[in-house]
């Protein structure tokens, strides 16, 4: 009786489950219908009438689940959301935006303007996200990137303080609507808690060990989620509550003019352009030979090294290719030599011995 009495509180667990889980935001009177049939099963005075309850639990449990599927299927096949999603019509006036805007500045007054942002956004009750600031090695020239947070209500006080202290290179801002996943994300998190609860006085009143491990291993899933859903509502209130603001700074000695008004005015920013660009590739050159003085002079020795050896090697050659060639003309002039004395007529006497008279 007892196996009879566990599966049936593990049929009504299934139905609560998936009902809860299906039907989302809809806390109605089958919720309440489940939650009597559960705990009447475990108040019958005799075993008879608890199994009794048991086995009749069974098949209205089957029914709620097939309801719950059925009311899933129509939710999406009709608007292609699912029951547990919030229809666009059902939301509130008070909308859930994020805006973001992206600004970019040069300025003069390097260290001013960036000392000037971090005080206005501690001003604001805002906060510094991320910063970065880097220096050129050879010109000398610093930047700063800024992701600051500030309150939604006072961001449009904010930009407009920051008009007119640097040159505004670019601007762009952009909103995003979060009002759906918002409240999409709030229904599942209430579905979740209408079945955390329900499955608490259940467990109260499971007196076997099957239902008990069942009943626990059900809520820590369901905690899980409910952290999880806690830490996506916190995330998009932080988002909706505090915009967030790209500011990126650029050192410079002569700004760029945002509007010109002539041609010769572009020409003569141009010009001026022009020599302040040639003059720190100058400046970048000479700090490069400087500092590379050391690593110029191992280099120079050895090149002259190399050149040594080289010119030592060709003039071996050198000699060696001459030396061969007098070898050859002294072996050649000696053969010529000892041809011309092989060939040369024996002498005669041109006259021969006196007659003895």
């Amino acid at each position: 009786m007892r196996k009879h009495i566990t599966g049936g509180l593990l049929a009504a667990l299934l139905a609560i489950s998936v009902t809860a889980g299906g039907c989302g935001s809809r806390e109605s009177g089958d919720m309440v219908v489940e939650e009597t049939a559960a705990e009447a099963a475990y108040n019958y005075d005799s075993m008879e009438m608890a199994e009794e309850a048991a086995m009749d639990m069974a098949p209205r449990a089957e029914m709620k689940m097939a309801a719950a599927g059925a009311a899933v299927a129509d939710g999406v096949s009709d608007g292609g959301l699912s029951a547990n999603q919030v229809m666009p019509e059902e939301i509130s006036a008070d909308r859930k935006l994020i805006r973001n805007v992206s600004l970019g500045y040069q300025t003069d007054q390097f260290e001013r303007f960036t000392a000037m942002l971090q005080e206005e956004t501690a001003k604001l009750g805002g906060y510094i996200e991320s910063s970065d600031m880097s220096k050129d090695a050879y010109s000398s020239i610093r930047h700063a990137y800024f992701e600051l947070r500030i309150p939604k209500e006072k961001l449009d006080s904010f930009l407009a303080g920051l008009d007119g202290e640097a040159n505004l290179l670019h601007r762009s801002e952009y909103t995003q609507d979060v009002t759906l996943e918002y409240h999409d994300v709030e229904s599942r998190k209430k579905a979740l808690e209408t079945e955390y609860d329900t499955l608490l006085r259940l467990l109260e009143q499971a007196d076997s060990m099957d239902a008990i491990l069942a009943l626990n291993q059900r809520l820590s899933e369901i905690r899980y989620q409910l952290d999880s859903y806690e830490s996506n509502l916190r995330m998009y209130d932080n988002q909706v509550q505090y915009s967030r603001v790209s500011v990126s700074v650029e050192e410079a000695k002569i700004l760029t003019p945002a509007a010109e008004s002539s041609a010769w005015d572009k020409i003569r920013q141009g010009f001026k352009q022009n020599l302040e660009d040639v003059g720190e590739t100058l400046a970048g050159l000479g700090i490069f030979l400087l500092s590379s003085i050391p690593t110029l002079i191992v280099l120079g020795l050895f090149i002259a090294a190399a050149v040594f050896i080289i010119r030592r090697i060709i003039r071996r050659i050198r000699r060696k290719k001459e030396q061969k060639k007098e070898q050859k003309k002294e072996q050649k002039n000696i053969q010529q030599a000892d041809g011309a004395e092989e060939n040369a007529p024996a002498d005669k006497p041109e006259n021969g011995p006196a007659d003895e008279n």
